[in-house]
């Protein structure tokens, strides 16, 4: 439990409503790239950027889209985040 919400907590049915309230995974930009439905038609999200891939696109007949030098994904995180494939993965609602 965390200290901004400790100090909410005055009976023990106030630890129990929190312990049994339904935590959502996924942060708000999350669920309305999901579910569009409710968003306005001139607004679109793209939860993911678009990253070229040298050996799947094929609109430059094999050639690379960016000349020069190369672009690495130096850190870690990018790393993690945007892998060489394009495997859609969704996160789980924990």
């Amino acid at each position: 439990m965390p200290n901004s919400d400790l100090f909410l907590m005055k009976t023990v049915d106030d630890v129990k409503q929190f312990y049994q309230t339904e935590v959502i995974g996924k942060n708000s930009y999350d669920q309305m790239a999901q579910n569009p439905t409710g968003l306005p038609k001139n607004l679109h999200i793209i939860p993911e950027p678009i990253i070229f891939n040298k050996k799947a696109d094929t609109y430059f007949g094999g050639g690379d889209a960016y000349p020069g030098p190369k672009i690495d994904q130096v850190g870690l995180k990018a790393r993690k985040k945007y892998p060489t494939n394009n495997e859609t993965f969704m996160w789980p609602d924990v």
